[in-house]
């Protein structure tokens, strides 16, 4: 939860510190939160952040919002779940670019144990969380579960 709440503060704070209310930048905010979320969360785990951000993407703020909570709630569940072995290296990963004027793809992975398949939808309320948000923003979700790790690929419009 505590997360989620800075990751929604800093949101604000860009908006306040950009004097922009409507739009923000993706990367930037990707960035801040990465940082956030490894002082917060993986202190001590050496979990490696890499984000691939194309620097031009601009989005409305209640598609910025969405998509923040979507990329909190997967760093952490990967945090928590996916690295048991602590001489694996950690690797998250998150890019996004634009696929035309309209269309936007974020794809988040990382390179842990990898989820199981899931037959229900109960007793997961990351994932519930995850698909939630991604309805709200009109966009669709993948899920693929490689050799190793753990792969999303949200699809969604940038405009509302």
């Amino acid at each position: 939860m505590q997360s989620r709440l800075q990751s929604l503060a800093d949101l604000h704070n860009q908006t306040y510190k950009n004097g922009d209310f409507e739009i923000l930048n993706l990367k930037t905010n990707i960035e801040n939160q990465d940082t956030a979320l490894n002082n917060l969360l993986s202190k001590n785990k050496d979990i490696n952040f890499i984000s691939n951000i194309e620097p031009d993407i601009c989005l409305p703020i209640s598609i910025t919002t969405p998509i923040m909570l979507i990329i909190n709630e997967l760093t952490t569940n990967s945090i928590k779940h996916a690295f048991n072995d602590e001489n694996q290296e950690k690797i998250i990963t998150k890019s996004a670019k634009l696929i035309n004027n309209e269309t936007c793809e974020l794809i988040y992975t990382d390179n842990g144990k990898g989820i199981k398949k899931i037959e229900n939808k109960e007793g997961h309320l990351g994932l519930n969380i995850i698909q939630s948000l991604t309805k709200q923003i009109n966009g669709t979700l993948k899920i693929n579960t490689p050799e190793n790790g753990s792969r999303f690929k949200i699809i969604f419009p940038i405009k509302e």
